[in-house]
């Protein structure tokens, strides 16, 4: 039974068994979302070895994010990846560019610059 189904079921009922309804739907919505955060992070662990490969493949020592962007998504396209594919992946992109700029993921002896921020407005 999934939670769209038990809060519709409380709906049609009314005290104790609504809320306990209410209660259980709630609950599943959680777990989905704690399930769901579990996942992301597999996939994000799995592409950054992708990505690191693909980096290894670029010749160029840049500190620009931006680049480290353009990178990637060249990467991705070369490898088969179209437009909607690379757009899904845009978070991971992000959050790898980011790792990189803080120092948690390192790549090549090279340091993002904070001077080119987020990777907001460049298409990933």
């Amino acid at each position: 039974m999934t939670a769209n189904r038990l809060l519709r079921a409380a709906k049609a009922t009314d005290g104790t068994k609504k809320l306990r309804l209410q209660s259980l739907a709630y609950a599943f919505q959680i777990r989905a979302r704690q399930l769901e955060k579990r996942a992301d992070e597999a996939v994000y662990q799995e592409a950054v070895t992708y990505f690191k490969a693909g980096i290894a493949t670029v010749s160029g020592d840049s500190a620009d994010p931006r680049d480290l962007v353009g990178a990637l998504i060249g990467c991705l396209a070369k490898d088969g990846l179209d437009a909607d594919e690379i757009r899904a992946s845009k978070r991971y992109i992000r959050r790898f560019v980011e790792d990189v700029a803080t120092g948690r993921q390192i790549i090549g002896t090279s340091k993002l610059s904070s001077a080119g921020g987020r990777s907001g407005g460049d298409g990933a």
